[in-house]
């Protein structure tokens, strides 16, 4: 895909979306309310640069929101047929392997409850390696492992939020790992914001 982002078709109505291609994971819809910087070049992709670029090749996603409920889902085939690497967003593991049926796959999940001045969230995401991959995870019986949790509540103009992403990572010689982030935003206008937040 050009540039590695996202190239997908979908349909939807009131009962949700579903959509198919390459397209962004549970994981990054996630976070996109209480992690006040997000995939900023200071924020939590400073120290995993995975979450801003948490998409997959040949994937099958389902995502609605009823009520104040949003549910979610991706599975992919095969994660990075279009190798854009080695970068985060291109990382060597092909598409889908007759040999290997578990090579690359990919699939992440998703529950968020939202009321209007706050809201909670969880997310998990499941990547799985395969001959060739960066990062290494070079045979399918390895994977890297992401749990999000987090919330955030409106305050007047302003907004904090934080959470937790718990890594287990099959490929990293630290194969463990907690990324703790607190933040808050403040609207002086419609169009300016002040924002900052401790990883």
């Amino acid at each position: 895909m050009l540039f590695g982002r996202q190239a997908w078709v979908g349909l939807s109505g009131n009962w949700g979306q579903v959509a198919f291609g390459r397209q962004y994971t549970m994981l990054f819809w996630s976070t996109l309310e209480a992690d006040m910087l997000g995939p900023n070049t200071f924020g939590t992709s400073s120290l995993d640069s995975y979450l801003p670029n948490a998409r997959a090749d040949n994937a099958v996603s389902y995502k609605g929101t009823f009520g104040g409920v949003t549910i979610g889902g991706t599975y992919s085939f095969g994660r990075d047929t279009g190798n854009a690497g080695p970068s985060p967003s291109g990382t060597n593991c092909g598409g889908e392997n007759p040999a290997d049926k578990r090579a690359c796959r990919e699939w992440s999940a998703l529950l968020k409850y939202e009321s209007g001045t706050w809201g909670v969230g969880a997310a998990y995401d499941s990547i799985r390696g395969g001959p060739g991959a960066f990062g290494g995870l070079v045979s399918s019986g390895l994977k890297d492992e992401r749990l999000s949790v987090n919330g955030y509540a409106n305050v007047g103009k302003g907004k904090i939020g934080g959470g937790l992403i718990r890594r287990d990572n099959d490929g990293s010689p630290t194969p463990r790992s907690d990324l703790w982030y607190a933040g808050a935003s403040y609207a002086i206008t419609p169009a300016l914001s002040v924002d900052a937040e401790a990883l």
